[in-house]
């Protein structure tokens, strides 16, 4: 297989661990960046952009166009401080309307202000503001199969999101 014109391998769907990121852009000469996002998000919410070797070994890119992104604390809805963990909010065109004819697990996904909390757990790890997923707070509504991430359990995902 020819591959001399690949120039950038995006991974997303599941946490791409480092040592194999970076494996893979040393054997095929390429960047190799991460996504982020969720089925329930169309899919993406963040992208790592072509050309952008700033961006670290596990970050999933930068928030996409008219997406906004919080952290916050699951029990009291408040933003985290830096470096504190907390849930995984998106704002955006991508958020979905719901799923169809299950009010009740749309209700428990998106709230009254339209802010999908992921389920995703994350800190502030770096600056510029960039955070790791380190696990999930919930199980998924049923339909969902599988974790993009390990619950929280005193595992850690590998997977990095710029924040704001």
């Amino acid at each position: 297989m020819d591959l001399s014109h690949l120039r950038r391998v995006i991974c997303a769907a599941a946490p791409l661990d480092a040592g194999v990121q970076s494996a893979v852009a040393d054997r095929l000469g390429v960047e190799v960046g991460q996504g982020h996002g969720m089925t329930e998000l169309s899919p993406v919410t963040h992208l790592h952009a072509d050309g952008d070797r700033d961006e670290p070994v596990r970050g999933v890119g930068r928030l996409l166009p008219s997406t906004r992104a919080r952290l916050v604390d699951p029990d009291t809805g408040q933003d985290v401080a830096a470096g504190e963990p907390g849930e995984v909010w998106i704002h955006g065109p991508q958020v979905m309307k719901g799923y169809f004819g299950r009010p009740e697990d749309t209700d428990a996904m998106v709230d009254a202000d339209d802010w999908l909390h992921t389920g995703d757990i994350a800190r502030v790890v770096r600056v510029p503001p960039m955070c790791q997923v380190i696990g999930q707070k919930r199980v998924q509504p049923e339909g969902r199969r599988g974790l993009s991430v390990p619950p929280v359990s005193g595992t850690s995902g590998d997977k990095g999101i710029p924040v704001r």
